[in-house]
């Protein structure tokens, strides 16, 4: 009898060390809510760190530079090996929730859908390690990008039931094999067919196959008015992942199309430059650019540092097209610390030029950009008498721009420039006219200075 009763204690606390070790790898709705918003945080982040370089094959349909390419491999290959990792770990969780057998299953897992969030999770992620293996695809050289279509392609035809972005992927894959072999062309429409004709379609993936569609038709007659007039439905209307696939396509056949666009959107305009930029920067010739795009990117180098863009500038100002009161006005700036002799020419030019034909993108006042032409030539050479002309020249435009409306600091700073280079006449009219205007702020200087010249003149009499 004791040795049953032994037995019995046994069993009862083998089975209540098993129950505790099974309650122990049953997961928590927290465990699961933390991994699914992990795995979702990565590829968002993906999609936002290669915003600007996948845009660049929106574009122009390459990348501007190797580096950018490099770039945009490594970071879908970290977000595809990432996402990979969390599937696993989703896969180990949704089988521990299927093996559980106790009776509050339904209220753990079931009346709150957590197992039904998790497995259509694993199916989003699945799904987003596909797209981020298309993106290191289309990074890597053509041997490498053909090996990883493949696995692709054999991992959509493994899946009996595949989602309607997979097959759109599967049509980007056969579109993006096209470019090199035509024979390809049929089967991307086929693809694309079949998602046109699909019903209960998501409306960012139905948009997208419309684009994708686009892309590979744009040049046919019957496609121009099409696209031209396309307008993205409400809820994408100012997503730029969406916004600017559909701007490129209409750059395409209409050379006005950023200008249309960021009067509408104007939030895309910094994108617009930045990308207009960056191909400029990488390219020797300006061709099929327009003079609007031009002030674009020209508005970006200046908000990046107009000194590291100074040769594209320089580029550009020889171009009579491109010679604007922006692209001059800026060029100026580059040139300020190196060149100061020739900023202060293009600020003179920039500022003649804002007086007759006013520059919005540039937004700045012909006697201001005149002043600052000013300032720099007071602060460089403008003491020096080889320079007298364009010191003269760079001043007098000042005050003819300035209309009356003279900054007194200019006007007194011009009268010991004078005085430098021999105008003492000149500099003592304009040091009178200073001192006897009761709203200058530099009228007791001025006394001051006649005073001074004055005693000095009397010393050399004596």
């Amino acid at each position: 009898m004791t040795v049953w009763i032994r037995l019995y204690k046994t069993a009862l606390v083998i089975i209540f060390t098993l129950n505790l070790s099974l309650a122990a790898n049953i997961p928590e709705a927290n465990d699961i809510n933390c991994i699914i918003e992990q795995s979702q945080t990565i590829y968002r982040n993906f999609m936002k760190q290669s915003f600007m370089i996948r845009m660049q094959l929106e574009y122009k349909e390459k990348f501007f530079n190797s580096q950018d390419k490099e770039n945009l491999r490594l970071l879908a290959q970290k977000a595809s090996t990432e996402l990979n990792q969390l599937i696993d770990k989703q896969e180990k969780l949704k089988q521990a929730i299927e093996d559980y057998s106790g009776d509050d299953w339904e209220q753990k897992f079931g009346e709150n859908r957590l197992f039904r969030r998790l497995a259509n999770n694993i199916s989003l992620s699945r799904e987003n390690m596909l797209k981020t293996d298309f993106v290191t695809a289309i990074a890597c050289d053509e041997y490498n990008k053909n090996r990883i279509f493949k696995n692709i392609l054999n991992v959509i035809e493994s899946d009996p039931n595949p989602g309607e972005y997979v097959e759109l992927l599967r049509a980007k894959i056969y579109a993006n094999l096209s470019k090199v072999d035509i024979a390809y062309f049929d089967t991307a429409k086929k693809e694309l067919s079949k998602l046109f004709i699909r019903s209960n379609i998501l409306q960012e993936t139905d948009v997208e196959t419309l684009i994708e569609d686009y892309k590979l038709t744009y040049d046919k007659p019957e496609q121009r008015d099409g696209i031209l007039n396309y307008e993205l439905p409400s809820p994408l209307a100012n997503d730029p992942e969406f916004v600017l696939p559909v701007v490129f396509l209409q750059r395409k056949l209409d050379e006005n199309a950023f200008e249309k666009w960021i009067a509408k959107n104007p939030e895309i305009k910094p994108i617009l430059g930045a990308l207009v930029l960056a191909d400029l920067d990488s390219k020797a010739d300006f061709e099929d650019i327009t003079t609007f795009e031009v002030k674009l990117a020209v508005l970006s180098a200046w908000n990046e540092g107009a000194v590291k863009y100074n040769k594209l500038l320089e580029s550009l100002c020889s171009v009579d097209k491109f010679k604007t009161p922006l692209v001059l006005y800026v060029t100026a700036i580059s040139y300020a610390e190196t060149k100061p002799e020739e900023s202060v020419k293009l600020l003179i030019d920039a500022s003649k030029m804002q007086k007759n034909n006013f520059d919005k993108m540039l937004n700045i006042e012909p006697a201001t950009a005149a002043s600052q032409g000013c300032l720099l030539a007071y602060k460089t050479f403008a003491k020096e008498k080889a320079d007298k002309e364009l010191t003269v020249l760079t001043f007098e435009n000042y005050f003819q721009l300035a209309e009356g409306d003279t900054d007194q600091k200019i006007k007194y700073l011009y009268c010991g420039v004078l005085n430098s280079l021999g105008e003492q006449g000149q500099s003592r009219e304009l040091l009178e006219e200073i001192s006897n205007d009761d709203a200058s702020s530099y009228r007791c200087q001025a006394k001051y200075d006649l005073i001074t010249d004055q005693i000095q003149a009397d010393h050399k009499l004596e």
